[in-house]
């Protein structure tokens, strides 16, 4: 059956030294819970991937020492854009429950996330043990563990696998669990410390133990910890469906300059709209003609578009997502390519630059790009959720479509992660550097017609589709 709803919508996250860590080994947290990593507090991290993940109310509990002040804390965490949940933070008292949180776990009607409150995972690792779990039992992920005897590693694709083994000192192997109602109650009642979320007791089910090998998590309490942490972070930053040129080049240099812009007040809007202004001073340079100009256009509008994988990056560092900066980002990239072209067009009509006759090919590339542009805006409005073009879904974007029986959606397929937005950029700046840079528009010309056609095609299957 498939769930309609998360199934976990409540959250304990835990100063580590209330559970997590050994009481022997503990010593002195070097960096509390509100230490910024990559210009996010790294319980707002937290709390954002739990939110992401279906939680809407989270309990905080500090450790007695801890110099952060609870009520302090928490209207911070309300006043945070970034987290819609409901919060409440205690400070736990010396040996026992904060006063407060027995209440709140007394009145609990559904399972609890259990975290570190200085964890910073993905949000697949939350979303992994986001299922419905039963009274008493305890579910937990394991990341970086040997494999326990009887363990074996599972390669989860679709957050749906999971695997049951009894893991010994369970709960403090990892940052992250999902316990039900009953194993907090003795906690609400007083009846135990929290000790007992530790140590099952013997007539409790076997902790279910997640193993995965492609997720990664880390907590952050001392300097040590930092470095590993936001490389974690700034390498979940590269996409599966980046292209050749994206993973090769345009990711190399764009997530060092978002490391760099992540604790600043730069957003993702501003490194958007800085795109679009580099993008008009290469259209003005290379309509100049000559190679000097349009060398520096297309090397200018290659490192445009370099940037431009920086507005994402620092969404999903800093969690700036809005539907406006979804649709900003699509329009100022279809202004710059048509800008781009014009501008290129205009120097070989003018003759200064290129062949006469390829001022045909800049025409039919200018035409099919003002029918493409609005098809796919209309697409994207009237059938899906997204600003996103690559929300269309087209064949060729399927899942298995490499595996299609159909020769042409497959060589789609495969052509797909090299003739993106950042290869064809890729090739200006490589004709230019030749001095061949007018070629592009016969290139252009020969793509845009067919990518016109398919547009018309998948509006009048996706009208069919709606109409049955």
């Amino acid at each position: 059956m498939t769930e309609t709803a998360p199934a976990i919508t409540e959250a304990l996250l835990l100063a580590p030294e209330l559970g997590f860590l050994d009481p022997e080994r503990a010593g002195k947290a070097e960096l509390s819970p509100d230490t910024e990593i990559l210009g996010v507090p790294v319980i707002v991290r937290t709390l954002r991937q739990l939110q992401d993940a279906g939680v809407r109310q989270s309990q905080v509990v500090l450790d007695a020492d801890s110099p952060l002040n609870p009520a302090a804390l928490e209207a911070k965490l309300k006043a945070d854009p970034r987290l819609s949940q409901t919060i409440r933070v205690h400070r736990a008292e010396s040996g026992g429950v904060p006063a407060g949180l027995k209440t709140a776990l007394g009145e609990c009607d559904g399972p609890l996330f259990i975290a570190r409150c200085d964890l910073v995972a993905p949000l697949a690792l939350f979303s992994l043990l986001a299922k419905e779990i039963g009274p008493g039992e305890r579910r937990l992920a394991v990341t970086t563990l040997p494999l326990a005897q009887g363990d074996r590693l599972l390669h989860v694709e679709d957050g749906s696998a999971r695997l049951d083994s009894a893991a010994a000192d369970w709960f403090r192997l990892t940052g992250l669990a999902v316990v039900g109602c009953d194993v907090v109650k003795p906690l609400a009642t007083g009846e135990a410390g929290f000790d007992f979320l530790l140590t099952p007791p013997e007539d409790a089910p076997a902790p279910e133990r997640v193993v995965v090998d492609h997720l990664w998590s880390n907590t952050v309490r001392t300097q040590a910890d930092r470095p590993k942490t936001e490389h974690n972070l700034l390498l979940a930053l590269r996409k599966p469906i980046d292209g050749f040129v994206a993973r090769s080049i345009n990711r190399r240099i764009s997530i060092p300059i978002s490391r760099r812009l992540a604790s600043t007040a730069v957003t993702p809007n501003m490194a958007s709209a800085s795109t679009l202004v580099m993008a008009l001073i290469a259209v003005w340079m290379v309509s100049h003609g000559g190679y000097l100009w349009m060398l520096l256009a297309a090397a200018l509008f290659q490192f445009a578009s370099i940037v431009d994988g920086v507005d994402g990056e620092l969404a999903r560092l800093k969690y700036q997502f809005s539907p406006y900066g979804e649709w900003m980002d699509t329009v100022i990239d279809d202004i710059s390519n048509f800008s781009f072209f014009a501008g290129l067009t205009y120097a070989v009509y003018t003759g200064v630059a290129g062949e006469p006759w390829m001022a045909v090919c800049g025409f039919i590339t200018l035409a099919c790009y003002s029918c493409i542009t609005p098809l796919m805006y209309s697409y994207i409005i009237k059938y899906t959720d997204s600003g996103d073009v690559m929300a269309i879904d087209f064949e060729f974007n399927q899942q298995q479509s490499l595996q299609d029986q159909r020769l042409g959606v497959r060589v789609l397929a495969f052509l797909k992660f090299l003739l993106k937005r950042d290869f064809f950029i890729f090739l200006i700046f490589c004709l230019a550097v030749l001095g061949k840079l007018p070629v592009m528009l016969v290139v252009t010309s020969v793509a845009a017609p067919p990518m016109l056609v398919a547009l018309v095609i998948q509006h009048l299957k996706k009208r069919a589709e709606l109409a049955k």
